[in-house]
């Protein structure tokens, strides 16, 4: 009866009262989860949110639970259209949204990138939730710095430094909760296989608890195929033999054949192997590469984005000079300063 009630309520009643409806969403979720059928929440939940929400930048409460919906079902896709859409507006009193939907929507929401392999803009994610303004520390907070040094180790090859504007209380609490994560992170800065391994195995248990085994096995697997691009910054050519004992791989040549084979299918590097005489020839990026018309359109697209996004923030920019409370404010500490 929810399901359907979602799927056809009137968006101008539910705006009334949104943290009932956010009650009911929520409800609906819950059953879904006990009755182990969390997929057929996500159709009900995607209406709600068009719904409830005022324009198509608003978050919702409704937001993670579709999110946590699709990860327990292991729905990624269903996610991404709503993933995909940019948010810029957060109004409790529009939505029913509290502090702890924004964190969950940051948690959930990075948990389906990182189940598409899109481990940059789960780090994005992850660390929004991080950086939120905090008077205490909040368990899903914790949970997404773990998921965030992971993410970012993958995607990236390295742990960012807490940006400025990071709760000190958090930066705090991290630095001895994630105590594992941090280790594992300054293993992978010594380039070092067997140190990552070594952290890896000395945590074992730790990242088992947190159900973070795989992750921390992508990132051991990952120092491979970093320690593999460098060496196309170094060389021009190189032998299977030699790539094999600078990237640590006990497999010797037949295991970097392998490697290189797939990083060059997935064009995480130009290279071609010479397997009559076991060399690898390393290349430069082909301009070619960027003068397709997919690539024109990409630059196109990326271009009108930021266009809109530079009109965002100069509207928002303007709004807050206009406004009252900041006027007030600037004259009050113009005030005190003379």
């Amino acid at each position: 009866l929810a399901a359907v009630f979602l799927k056809a309520c009137d968006p101008a009643q539910v705006r009334r009262d949104p943290a009932k409806f956010a009650r009911v969403c929520g409800e609906l979720r819950d059953v879904a989860v006990a009755k182990r059928c969390p997929a057929m929440a996500i159709p009900p939940l995607v209406a709600a949110i068009a719904a409830i929400r005022p324009t198509a930048d608003h978050l919702t409460p409704q937001h993670a639970m579709l999110f946590q919906c699709c990860l327990l079902s292991k729905c990624y896709n269903a996610a991404l259209p709503t993933l995909d859409a940019p948010i810029f507006e957060v109004v409790p009193a529009a939505t029913g949204l509290v502090s702890r939907d924004f964190l969950l929507y940051c948690y959930y929401g990075g948990m389906c990138l990182l189940g598409l392999r899109r481990y940059g803009p789960a780090a994005e994610l992850f660390l929004h939730a991080i950086t939120a303004p905090a008077q205490a520390m909040s368990a899903v907070v914790v949970a997404a710095f773990k998921k965030y040094v992971l993410a970012s180790l993958i995607g990236g090859g390295s742990l960012p430094s807490f940006p400025r504007y990071t709760p000190p209380l958090v930066q705090r609490h991290l630095k001895s909760s994630a105590s594992e994560y941090i280790q594992l992170a300054d293993a992978y800065k010594t380039r070092g296989g067997e140190q990552l391994q070594k952290a890896a195995r000395n945590n074992k248990a730790a990242y088992a608890a947190d159900g973070n085994t795989g992750l921390v096995a992508l990132v051991v697997a990952s120092m491979t195929t970093r320690n593999i691009q460098r060496l196309t910054q170094t060389y021009l050519t190189l032998s299977l033999e030699d790539i094999a004992a600078a990237a640590g791989l006990e497999g010797g040549a037949g295991e970097a054949e392998s490697q290189m084979l797939r990083m060059i299918e997935d064009g995480e590097i130009f290279a071609s192997i010479n397997q009559r005489d076991g060399m690898v020839s390393f290349h430069e990026v082909s301009a070619d590469q960027y003068s397709s018309v997919a690539m024109a359109e990409r630059l196109d697209a990326e271009i009108g984005a930021a266009m809109a996004m530079s009109d965002r923030i100069r509207a928002v920019d303007q709004a807050v000079m206009c406004d009252k409370q900041y006027l007030a404010k600037m004259a009050e500490i113009a005030g005190n300063g003379l």
